[in-house]
């Protein structure tokens, strides 16, 4: 696949993922790997700004199943209601249609595997709003 790059920068570090270099990974990278709990969704905007116009070229992974409060205290979550929020949130912060790996960050021992998995194929067929 070529170069790999995590916006994992840390749960919060807005600093860092700030500095970061958003045209280097233009040039470098064809694998980006976020999610939505990395800087509380900015790692996903941070992404979101640096493909514009290179979206096409970029292979994106991100996740579900772990989100925040608006205190910033994180949780996991596979409910079906849940993983379609998330993954509109992301698409929203992203600037993009679709991700091309959308993968569960954490298991949820409150779902059965079966209803989550279920909700995942529904959203690789592209109908999120069932």
């Amino acid at each position: 696949m070529g170069n790999f790059r995590s916006f994992f920068l840390g749960w919060n570090d807005r600093r860092r993922l700030d500095q970061d270099d958003p045209e280097g990974d233009k040039r470098r990278n064809k694998l980006l790997d976020v999610a939505p709990v990395y800087g509380l969704g900015h790692a996903e905007e941070v992404l979101g700004k640096a493909m514009k116009g290179s979206r096409d070229k970029i292979f994106i992974a991100t996740t579900s199943a772990v989100f925040w409060d608006d205190q910033g205290r994180t949780r996991n979550c596979l409910k079906p209601e849940s993983i379609r929020r998330e993954i509109e949130d992301s698409l929203r912060r992203l600037g993009t249609d679709h991700v091309d790996l959308y993968q569960l960050h954490w298991p949820d021992p409150e779902v059965e595997i079966e209803e989550t998995m279920e909700t995942m194929v529904e959203l690789k067929r592209g109908r999120s709003d069932t």
